[in-house]
């Protein structure tokens, strides 16, 4: 089944959907993809901190991103809200606040996990607090931990369920170099040492060592399943992974598998499963420009050349695209748009099966009989007429993405493959880098939209957007020093910059961190900074696997499957 008609079996509203296309706010465009998801998981994560770094980035580096494959697959929105570096300095009044909101957004899907601390206790809570939640006046004195665990869970029986707890093993401690075993115990704290002296400070740590055992206590006598005792953050991420999985099993169970006649009408749809998803991944955060919707929508609806997309690597030409094309089909829905990202899958490099993709979407939208040939002569003479038959139909509109991706074979990137004249009802967008594809289609004298660099207050605008989306902020003058960056200009370098700090950002160091990948000034040093990290985390139990994934992937004419990297 076609994107579109799959779309149109959901049902869903798309009226509601194409009236976001124009709202001003470009955050607010980020939000039309989700209604086509009828499942969803957002996980809030509640910890005390500084000793359940660990923790957390077990979750960030491996058992999130496994869960979040497991949920493409199964047609779940997957989340998380994780607010260990989200508040900046000038909002931390409004700490409380923000955690309960988020813990209110996220439900019914909570984390908690307790060690030997109890965590911040807020002297003295706001009265807007107090206003929009009356029931934490009678719990003053308290943790932020204990009235997110509150709020999220206990104070909410249907919470059952959907939220689990892990205590980690107190004799984890122990194993720990001597000199990193406070951070990992409820002890006197400075600030009260500086303010009461030693005895009350201590004193002080005793009553919050009190709390969280009571608190434990509380969460063991609830309905809410607890893992007591996991002895390292390693076990503890399996743990989540396994209480997560049967949840995700629960929304979408595995599928059964197929038999011979549904694998080979599958099969039919692999490549727009393909081209689907690498059009999903490009949406997510995307700082719009009109002028290039208005450009791509003036080119379809006239006639003449087709229309050459240019642009840096890295700019946002796919990204252009796949949103555009989104818009198109909303607003055409009787149209045949075919979008074909070259780089999606292994077979979109190759020119033969594209022009066999599209003239497959002919056949089963315009009902063609005609069998499709095999042989590269007989398909690239074929390839011209079924392009007539087609326009014969009606608006066709063909977008082919990375020229320059093409494999070069039988002269694919000097465009031989495509018919010198294109019919007037065949409405062709295509892209490229610098290369024998621009070279040929200047040659051919097409028309081009080049797309610009971001200006600062768009970069400005995706920082935002891009935080927003997982729940972070940062201040604004570490935003204007991040936006103000010449190397921010590029999309892909800004993004990916973003995702590490977001990932692996630590609060107290945001500026350090951003500043060190600053240094980077292509997407290239980027990426090898990047690198670098991923041997760091990621070779803990296996020296060598960066350069083993990777170096594959390096050398491969056109990409590996999963199934391949994962060969022996």
């Amino acid at each position: 089944m076609a994107f579109w008609d799959r779309i149109k079996k959901i049902g869903s509203p798309l009226p509601e959907i194409e009236a976001t296309l124009d709202k001003a706010d470009p955050c607010e465009d980020q939000t039309f993809i989700p209604h086509y998801q009828q499942k969803k998981i957002n996980v809030f994560v509640s910890s005390t901190f500084r000793d359940m770094k660990a923790e957390r980035d077990e979750l960030t580096l491996r058992v999130f991103p496994a869960l979040r494959k497991v949920c493409e697959e199964r047609g779940i929105a997957w989340g998380e809200v994780d607010l260990r570096w989200g508040i900046p300095e000038e909002k931390k009044g409004e700490i409380l606040s923000t955690c309960l909101k988020f813990i209110d957004e996220c439900r019914p899907y909570f984390i908690g996990m307790l060690g030997e601390r109890y965590g911040w206790v807020e002297e003295t809570v706001p009265e807007g607090v107090i206003r929009d939640y009356p029931w934490i006046q009678d719990h003053q004195g308290k943790s932020i931990t204990e009235l997110e665990i509150l709020h999220g869970v206990l104070n909410n029986p249907a919470m059952t369920g959907h939220a689990y707890f892990y205590f980690r093993d107190p004799g984890y401690v122990n194993t720990l170099p001597p000199e990193q075993r406070s951070e990992f115990l409820e002890g006197p704290i400075p600030e009260d040492i500086t303010k009461y002296g030693a005895i009350e400070a201590e004193r002080r740590a005793e009553k919050r060592r009190g709390q969280l055992a009571a608190l434990k206590d509380m969460i063991r006598r609830s309905t809410v399943p607890v893992q007591d005792g996991y002895r390292d953050p390693v076990r503890f991420g399996e743990l989540v992974k396994e209480d997560l999985l049967r949840v995700i099993n629960s929304l979408a169970p595995s599928p059964k598998p197929l038999t011979d006649a549904e694998r080979a009408s599958a099969a039919l749809d692999r490549d727009d499963i393909a081209h689907e998803a690498f059009a999903a991944s490009r949406f997510g955060v995307y700082i719009p420009r009109q002028e290039y919707f208005d450009r791509l929508d003036a080119h379809v609806a006239g006639d003449g050349p087709p229309l050459v997309v240019l642009g840096k690597s890295g700019s946002g030409k796919s990204a252009l695209l796949a949103h555009w094309a989104f818009r198109y089909r909303l607003r055409h829905p009787d149209d045949l748009i075919i979008v074909h990202f070259i780089g999606a899958s292994s077979e979109s490099t190759d020119w033969t099966d594209m022009l066999r993709r599209f003239m497959g979407e002919f056949k089963r939208k315009f009902f063609i009989t005609e069998e499709i040939l095999v042989q590269d002569d007989a398909l690239l003479a074929a390839f011209r007429n079924w392009l007539w038959m087609a326009a014969a139909h009606g608006r066709v509109v063909l977008v082919i993405d990375a020229l320059n991706q093409l494999e070069d074979r039988n002269g694919a990137p000097d465009l031989v493959w495509l018919p010198p004249t294109i019919p007037e009802n065949i409405r062709l967008i295509v892209s490229t880098l610098p290369g024998r594809p621009l070279d040929a289609v200047r040659k051919r004298g097409w028309s081009t939209l080049d797309v610009k660099p971001l200006t600062v207050s768009e970069r400005n605008a995706l920082i935002t957007c891009y935080l927003k989306k997982y729940h972070k902020e940062l201040s604004s003058k570490v935003k204007e020093e991040l936006a103000s960056a010449p190397q921010s200009e590029n999309p892909l370098f800004l993004r990916a910059l973003l995702e590490e700090v977001r990932i692996h950002g630590v609060f107290e160091k945001l500026v350090d961190q951003i500043r060190n990948y600053l240094t980077a000034q292509t997407v290239d040093a980027l990426y090898e900074m990047i690198l670098a990290r991923y041997e760091r985390d990621y070779e803990r139990d296996r020296p060598g696997l960066v350069k083993d994934a990777v170096s594959p992937l390096w050398a491969a004419r056109r990409g590996l499957s999963k199934s391949e990297l994962m060969d022996p």
